[in-house]
């Protein structure tokens, strides 16, 4: 998704129509969700997210690391289900792997702002590092938004 845009002028309303098109499930459901599954949702709605950062940047390695958190979350839970003391590091690793992931999101995301609507939103780290992918949920439903805008502006022109 190499979109070439000009400083000077506006993003291409035709371009950002046909752009790939993010996950728009409001993020205060996914707020919701996420806690009454104690995080399970968070983690498995964080796969949604970064298969779209991967359709927008073919070098995010998000689902790689959220994959590996998935298996070091599972770990840790049956290694606490027997008792282990290991068990903590691995929830420790898990939770890393799963931050990684998180800020490959936000890079992704920061792509396509730039690329495809011609602007520089600079996602905040502390905001990704405590709401994960509630934070990040809430700027592809904005995306999401400014897409629609997009289209029907085409469509309205066409």
């Amino acid at each position: 998704m190499n979109l070439s845009l000009n400083s000077s002028s506006a993003p291409d309303p035709g371009a950002v129509a046909t752009a790939a098109k993010p996950p728009s499930l409001h993020w205060g459901i996914v707020l919701v969700l996420d806690v009454v599954t104690l995080g399970l949702f968070g983690l498995v709605w964080g796969f949604v997210e970064a298969a779209f950062a991967r359709k927008t940047d073919p070098d995010s390695k998000a689902l790689i690391y959220l994959a590996v958190s998935a298996v070091l979350y599972a770990g840790d839970f049956m290694l606490a289900f027997q008792g282990e003391p290991s068990a903590r590091l691995v929830g420790l690793a898990g939770g890393i792997s799963f931050l990684i992931a998180m800020y490959s999101i936000r890079d992704s995301i920061d792509l396509y702002y730039t690329q495809v609507h011609g602007i520089r939103q600079g996602l905040n780290g502390i905001l990704v590092f405590f709401l994960g992918p509630i934070y990040l949920q809430y700027h592809l439903c904005k995306l999401a938004e400014m897409q629609r805008f997009a289209q029907l502006r085409s469509a309205a022109s066409a």
